[in-house]
């Protein structure tokens, strides 16, 4: 994968920015995060849900460097849901309650992962599969409901980034 190919449009790179905040002021002592949570919700409710129509609350993990492919158009991820490092999202996917993403996972357009998924490292999920049960690391998960299509060696899933 190249770095270009890695690169977050300029509405997602906000989303993100604002989920940071939302999880900054979670983080805040009760007293002193009136303000900066009802600063988060009106960013919140314009910008991601207005404008992306994406549904991103501040209580879901995301890991570093995640890419939100489209621009979070339709996203909608639980407010139970943890995402590892480096997943790439397209649009109009939806991960449920209580989900786990691992590490360098590619999520195809319209893709569903349902409840109480674990998705392993390295695993790519085709455009629309729904998700209804674990995808083991190294491999790609396709279809209605999704199966595994194949797995593959962990060296060549790191050759294949390196390039």
């Amino acid at each position: 994968m190249t770095t270009q190919a890695r690169q977050n449009p300029a509405i997602s790179v906000v989303i993100l920015a604002i989920h940071a905040f939302g999880r900054w002021a979670l983080s805040r002592p009760l007293y002193m995060r009136g303000m900066a949570w009802a600063a988060y919700r009106s960013m919140d409710l314009v910008v991601v849900k207005l404008i992306a129509g994406a549904d991103i609350p501040a209580t879901c993990v995301l890991g570093s460097n995640v890419i939100l492919a489209h621009g979070g158009k339709g996203v909608v991820l639980s407010d139970e849901a943890n995402l590892g490092d480096r997943v790439t999202i397209y649009h109009q996917v939806t991960v449920a309650r209580h989900a786990q993403i691992g590490n360098d996972v590619w999520i195809g357009p319209g893709a569903r992962i349902l409840e109480n998924v674990t998705v392993g490292d390295w695993v790519k999920i085709g455009a629309n599969a729904v998700v209804n049960s674990d995808v083991p690391a190294h491999s790609t998960a396709v279809g209605v409901p999704a199966r595994i299509l194949k797995r593959e060696s962990h060296e060549r899933s790191v050759k294949r980034v390196a390039e």
